[in-house]
C-alpha cells in the first residue's frame, strides 16, 4: 500500500485529531432561566398589553413576532433586543421607558441577586 493511502486510512482528512468530543448536556439543560430584569420588562409588557385589551396573538401579529416568543418575553424567560423593545412600545402605544425599570430599582434588584456591584 502506498504511504499516502496508509496515512489517509489511519488518519482520514477532517478527522478531529486531538479534539475531545463535546459533552452531552444533562437532562433539563435546555430549560430557560428567568432573570430578574427580564422578568420586570416582561411583566410590564404583559400589564400594558392587558390594559390595552390586547391578546398575545393580537400583539404578536402587530409586531410581527411569534406568539410563543412573546409569551416567553412576558414570562421573563427570553431576552429582548432593543429593536423588539421599540416595536413593542410602538404597538402598545407607550414610551420605551415605561417598559424598563428605573435605574435605582434595577441596581437594587441586581444587588439582591448578586449580579451587580
Amino acid at each position: 500500500m502506498p504511504i499516502y493511502l496508509y496515512a489517509m486510512a489511519t488518519n482520514p482528512p477532517f478527522s478531529p485529531v486531538g479534539k475531545r468530543p463535546r459533552p452531552t448536556p444533562a437532562k433539563g439543560g435546555g430549560r430557560r432561566v428567568q432573570l430578574p430584569l427580564l422578568a420586570i420588562v416582561g411583566g410590564r409588557v404583559k400589564t400594558i398589553r392587558q390594559e390595552r385589551g390586547l391578546s398575545q396573538d393580537d400583539l404578536a401579529v402587530g409586531i410581527p413576532m411569534d406568539r410563543s416568543h412573546l409569551s416567553m418575553i412576558e414570562a421573563g424567560k427570553a431576552a429582548i433586543t432593543v429593536m423588539t423593545l421599540y416595536k413593542l412600545a410602538f404597538a402598545l402605544d407607550c414610551e420605551v421607558t415605561e417598559l424598563l425599570p428605573k435605574l435605582a430599582d434595577a441596581r437594587a434588584l441586581l444587588r439582591a441577586h448578586g449580579r451587580g456591584k
